[in-house]
């Protein structure tokens, strides 16, 4: 965050402030720093660790429980492309 403030008139009661906010500002330094990650909601309790039902043929251990294959699911997040922008804020206000 930076401000500057412009004074109007000689009593110093009027003035101009003028900032400009930088978020994000590792990301503008290396592409690689500032990535912001988020899990989609695509992905429920089992299918997010990669557990699948064996369900061809239908297969139960002892307990009755049903089998479960492991397969890999991938990366359980994705890149937020737009969070992971610089971005630059500018503003500006007047006091009196």
């Amino acid at each position: 965050h930076v401000s500057h403030d412009i004074f109007v008139n000689a009593g110093g009661k009027q003035f101009f402030t003028i900032t400009a906010d930088v978020m994000n500002l590792t990301n503008l330094l290396n592409k690689n720093w500032g990535v912001q990650y988020f899990s989609p909601n695509t992905f429920n309790s089992t299918s997010s660790v990669g557990l699948t039902p064996t369900l061809f043929p239908p297969q139960q251990n002892a307990g009755g429980y049903p089998v479960y294959e492991f397969t890999s699911p991938g990366k359980p997040y994705s890149i937020d492309y737009y969070g992971s922008r610089t971005q630059l804020q500018l503003g500006a206000r007047y006091t009196f």
